[in-house]
This record gives structure tokens, sequence and C-alpha cells, in this order.
């Protein structure tokens, strides 16, 4: 018997994370344009490229094991515009830089990172490696525990340097 998809679980995970990724300041990246926000079961999150073209908009999806939406998304999918084509980073995750933040989506393998910043996407550059699992190990722990804090707080201050 296939285990149903709790799409309201995952959209819970979704608001938590663009507000870990969005950004209180400027900053020193490529900006890009207009981004959206979706969320699929894993090995949903592929495919996505014809869309974005013709949204016109690069995304970001999230994507869950279905029966296991409340331990955060399995993977990550970036789908972004960039010099005319769309460009996909199938296998991203979520990372900090401590535990105050700045939180971003990090391709594998790569030194940059996507944050949110005025409804866009934007690259940040010069992400450090060092320690790299261990920064996405906590973020996956802070992006675990958002869902409970939204529902005590609806709209809580995620702190970003």
């Amino acid at each position: 018997m296939k285990t149903s998809f709790n799409r309201e679980i995952a959209m819970d995970f979704l608001i938590c994370l663009s507000r870990m990724i969005t950004l209180r300041r400027e900053v020193d990246g490529i900006p890009s344009r207009e981004a959206a926000f979706t969320v699929a079961e894993v090995g949903d999150e592929h495919g996505f490229e014809r869309a974005v073209k013709e949204a016109n908009k690069d995304l970001i999806v999230l994507a869950f094991k279905p029966g296991k939406e409340r331990r955060g998304p399995a993977n990550i999918a970036v789908y972004e515009t960039y010099d005319g084509k769309v460009k996909t980073w199938p296998r991203c995750s979520v990372w900090v830089l401590s535990r105050e933040g700045p939180a971003l989506i990090v391709p594998k393998g790569a030194d940059f990172g996507f944050a949110y910043h005025d409804a866009a996407l934007c690259r940040v550059l010069d992400v450090p490696l060092g320690h790299r699992a261990d920064r996405i190990k906590m973020a996956r722990k802070i992006l675990s525990l958002m869902p409970q804090i939204m529902a005590c707080d609806p709209d809580p201050y995620v702190r970003v340097h």
C-alpha cells in the first residue's frame, strides 16, 4: 500500500525554509529573476525545466518521502535561469554558517549558495566549504524545529547576518 503524500506538512517546511533563506540585508551576489517555491514527492522534483522557462521564474522544489514529511525535505532541487538557459541543481541541501545564520541552499559540490531576497533567487558567492557536512546537519536540525516554532509564533524572526 502506497503511503499518501502529506502536502500540508510539506508546505509548512516550505514556508520555514523560505524564511530561513530570506536575507535581511543586501548581499553581494548575482541576482536572478523572481523565484517560486513548490513541494513534490521524492523523485518528482526533476523535470521542471520547461515550466520554469514558460513561467519565467526560478524554482525551488522541496522533495519529501511520503509518510516521512515530518523529517523535512529529503532533497532540494533548484532551477535557475542563468545566461538565458535553465540551469538545474538537482541535489541541494540547506546549509548554515552558524546557529544564527546565514542559511542558504547549497548545491552539491558547489562553492556558492542560494538565498532569497526581494522575491528573487540570489547567488551568494564564496560559501566556505569547511565543515560542510556539519553545517548541513545543523541546518537540517534547525529546519526540523521550525514548524514547531511557527506553531507557537506564526511570524518568527529568523536572524540572518
